[in-house]
């Protein structure tokens, strides 16, 4: 009889199979939290992102205003002003105009001759400008990361008034934002101005326009006589600043330091000869006011707008700005100051992104192709039943022969039956 030693071979391998399967099992198990730190590889520090993803925008806007008065009062004033910006991933580059122009009527006083005793008229009126200056500016920032960029600006000048025919300003630097909410940012620059000055002389003798030139004169009426040229090397510091008080009101506003630390074309300029403007005679020394310029001055430029939405891409804006000068050019005020009130029209490609709800997975990149739909996996087919318990060894077979017809149904059971 065979059959009782194949359900002793089959229950061994059985066993057999389940002990290795156990002891595999332990062998691939995760090593405990205490191991783990000394068994897994450690993970490398993850370097700091130069430059974290921007969105790409594109800015502009131009606004203008203006004043205009008649009868005992005669004005007209106007100004214009354009900006534009973009940003391409870390590279930023920016320019601006500003234009600024103002005529008033005057109406020159009469004379008294004391010998005759008799008033001359003035004579008719006429408009002179009061206000002629035209400033361009141009900047490119370099992010190194996202709060940080190094930046060089060019900007240039032409002031009437301040006797500047042009003036250029080159101001390489660094700039850092220190606060970037959504509603306000505030940010500081660092860095050198380079200022290099054509000043508007005719023969040494500085110019002065409007109703009270053509030349400047001092207290006594003598003319200044200064450098045609000069340039200056200063430190500069800037702090920004731009809040929104809500989605229709906003505040841009900055504040400028520049110190001056030296240059050239500061000392005591030369005597010029020919006719001297105001005499009108051959020009002498004790009949001009020689006058040095300043390059180790103190500059301060503040400026602020208030801009309220109106509809579309129209605001209305308010501005205000004071430029301080502690050694202006002879004949000139230290403090200049303008307000003025403009309609802006304002562009921006910037749009804003809603905010997703639910964690879903990163946008495709645009012409991607569109992957395929891959099929559902079938479900995982029911774990095998358990084998039965080997049976108990059969009781020993009687010496009587067995029939030799088999049953009429299979047993039940795996176990076989002894022969009675």
């Amino acid at each position: 009889m065979r059959t009782p030693s194949l359900f002793v071979s089959s229950a061994l391998v059985a066993s057999s199979v389940a002990l290795a399967s156990s002891a595999l099992a332990q062998t691939a198990a995760v090593p405990p939290s205490d191991v783990a730190v000394v068994v897994n590889a450690p993970k490398p520090i993850a370097a700091p992102k130069p430059i974290e993803p921007a969105t790409d925008t594109t800015n502009a806007a131009i606004s203008a205003g203006g004043q205009y008065a008649a009868g005992n009062s005669k004005l007209f004033a106007g100004s214009v002003q354009a900006k534009f910006d973009m940003r391409r991933g870390a590279n930023a580059f920016a320019a601006a105009v500003v234009g600024n122009y103002a005529e008033s009527y005057f109406l020159p006083p009469g004379s008294y001759n004391a010998t005759t005793n008799t008033i001359t008229p003035g004579g008719s009126g006429s408009w002179y400008p009061s206000t002629e200056n035209l400033q361009a500016k141009l900047r490119y920032d370099r992010f190194i990361t996202s709060h940080m960029s190094l930046f060089l600006q060019v900007s240039g000048l032409n002031d009437a008034f301040q006797a500047i025919v042009f003036r250029l300003n080159i101001d390489p630097g660094l700039k850092y934002l220190v606060v970037d909410a959504k509603s306000t940012k505030l940010w500081g620059e660092v860095g050198y101005d380079f200022q290099a000055d054509d000043n508007h002389t005719v023969n040494g003798f500085e110019q002065q326009p409007g109703s009270s030139g053509p030349v400047a004169v001092d207290a006594s009426g003598l003319p200044y006589v200064i450098h045609g040229s000069d340039t200056i090397d200063s430190a500069r510091l800037f702090a920004g600043l731009q809040h929104a008080f809500n989605d229709e009101v906003t505040l841009n506003a900055g504040l400028e330091y520049v110190q001056g630390l030296g240059g050239s074309g500061g000392g005591a300029p030369p005597i010029p000869g020919g006719i001297n403007p105001v005499t009108k005679m051959l020009n002498v020394a004790k009949f001009d006011d020689p006058a040095a310029i300043s390059l180790t001055a103190s500059r301060l430029n503040f400026n602020a707008l208030f801009a309220a939405h109106l509809f579309g891409g129209l605001s209305v804006g308010l501005g205000f700005n004071v430029k301080y000068n502690s050694a202006p050019l002879p004949g000139k005020v230290n403090v200049d100051s303008a307000g003025t009130l403009s309609l802006i029209y304002a562009y921006s490609d910037a749009k804003k992104k809603e905010e997703k709800k639910c964690p879903c997975p990163p946008d495709a990149p645009p012409n991607a192709a569109p992957e395929a739909t891959a099929p559902l996996a079938p479900p995982a087919p029911p774990p095998p039943p358990a084998a039965p318990a080997p049976a108990p060894p059969p009781a020993a077979a009687p010496l009587t022969p067995a029939v030799s017809s088999p049953p009429a149904t299979p047993p039940a059971t795996t176990q076989a039956t002894p022969q009675g």
